[in-house]
């Protein structure tokens, strides 16, 4: 808003005043007038000083990251690309995708060299680390790339040392990404300084030919970052919704301790909580998983991180090269019923969730001491979720999904995809989590239910147990 508009404003409310107001008292209403007109121009200086400074920043952040950083043939990474990047070969995610039939291996085959193809020399699929710092696209042919990254027989990620050696040969021959097809399933390893949740997901459904169906993540389907950006919602979360969490400073008595839990729920149960307690299917589902870890020895309030992926628009690549996602905190607390904390949940994600896109956005000035960067929000948090519809249409066969990440900052790492009528939820954890099959198995008792009262005669669903393969 200018100075001049907010004069005419001013001009405007002084001849109602003059209209409205008699003579009786206009040393009165001249005085409030001029207080009137002081504050007005006062806040047209100071958003038209904001308006500088924003845009000075937003000038500086693109010199310093895309302009001079995503150019010519050896490339530096910046953002949160350069601070997954920094983290050498623990940054490599494992993916498993099984199938219900058999995989055309020569299909994948084709497939990636039509994607080489469609993307042209800039292709993910062409990156190549050269260092912590820096990569470059390679100009090898299509069938050369496509034969560089397709390895037929099982990979081994869910084992972690065969995964650490995996990635170490991986970041030491430069390839970000590998992916192992087997006769019934899909196996990735992926860098996160180059492919992110949304990327490795669609990378599945790209390698299996079905993109194009029901509930597969396409690219202009995600919103724009600075739709997210709320200056209210962010200063609301400076104020009162900063995240405190505790479990980092938990003493546990091996340090090096890491376990992986894999749960199956079915999404009827979830959605069924729209219909009893009007609440949606993200808090629902967060609402059952932070019930379930209330029952594991948790402290009675978790802090909280909800990713959200974003689209690769010019507004994301000034954060980051490749990672386009976002995450707003919450706290929860621990309730009677997995509904109760959904409850919580949904209340909490309005009035923060406005805040996700500022982490995509400002993620290179944030490494510059713009703002606080994404690692400090891991190291005061709890629990990150995250996740979204991996396929929707039963004809293509999807069995079950996976994610093996054994090195992470944030206590415990959750990741869910929806198959179908089933949720895929991995929990990996450097906290110990006893019990938590039984946990699952008691939020699920109470989904779907009119009131938030356990009735035990009521049958209870239980989980996929928590099986390591």
């Amino acid at each position: 808003m200018s100075a001049e508009l907010l004069s005419t404003a001013f001009d405007g409310l002084r001849n109602w005043a003059r209209l409205q107001t008699q003579a009786d008292s206009p040393g009165l209403v001249q005085i409030a007038l001029a207080g009137i007109h002081i504050a007005l121009r006062a806040v047209a200086s100071i958003t038209c000083v904001g308006g500088l400074v924003i845009g000075f920043a937003g000038a500086t952040t693109f010199v310093v990251g895309p302009l001079t950083k995503s150019r010519g043939l050896r490339r530096r990474f910046y953002g949160e690309d350069d601070r997954h990047a920094k983290k050498k070969a623990l940054a490599y995610n494992g993916v498993r995708l099984t199938l219900k039939k058999p995989i055309d291996s020569l299909a994948v085959r084709g497939r990636v060299i039509a994607l080489l193809k469609k993307e042209g020399s800039c292709s993910l699929l062409r990156s190549r680390v050269l260092s912590a710092a820096e990569y470059y696209f390679s100009d090898a042919s299509d069938e050369a790339v496509a034969d560089s990254l397709i390895h037929h027989g099982a990979s081994g990620v869910h084992e972690p040392a065969v995964w650490a050696a995996a990635a170490e040969a991986l970041w030491a021959e430069g390839l970000p990404l590998r992916i192992y097809v087997t006769e019934r399933g899909i196996d990735l390893m992926a860098h996160h300084a180059i492919f992110d949740g949304i990327r490795g997901i669609r990378l599945l459904n790209e390698l299996l030919g079905n993109l194009g169906c029901k509930g597969a993540i396409k690219p202009h389907m995600l919103p724009s970052c600075v739709l997210a950006c709320s200056a209210h919602a962010f200063a609301r979360v400076l104020a009162f919704e900063r995240p405190r969490g505790t479990l980092s400073a938990r003493p546990v008595a091996d340090a090096c301790y890491h376990a992986s839990h894999y749960i199956r729920v079915p999404t009827e149960l979830i959605k069924r909580v729209k219909e009893t307690h009007g609440v949606g299917f993200a808090p629902a589902l967060q609402g059952l998983i932070l019930y379930a870890l209330f029952r594991c020895g948790m402290p009675p309030e978790l802090h909280v991180a909800s990713t959200v992926g974003f689209k690769s628009d010019w507004l994301a690549r000034l954060g980051s090269a490749f990672n386009h996602y976002g995450a707003f905190p919450i706290s929860a607390r621990d309730d009677t019923s997995p509904q109760a904390v959904a409850k919580q949940v949904a209340k909490k994600q309005r009035r923060t969730g406005m805040v996700a896109g500022f982490p995509c956005l400002l993620a290179n000035a944030s490494l510059g001491g713009a703002t606080s960067s994404m690692s400090d929000l891991y190291k005061a948090i709890d629990v990150l979720i995250g996740g979204g519809p991996l396929i929707m249409d039963p004809s293509c066969d999807y069995d079950c999904y996976r994610i093996y990440k054994f090195s992470h900052t944030v206590p415990i790492y959750i990741l869910y995809v929806t198959i179908c009528d089933a949720v895929d939820i991995s929990i990996h954890t450097r906290v110990p989590l006893p019990g938590i099959d039984a946990a699952f198995t008691e939020a699920l008792a109470y989904m779907g239910k009119p009131t938030d009262t356990l009735e035990h005669t009521l049958p209870h669903v239980p989980p996929t147990p928590s099986t390591p393969a």
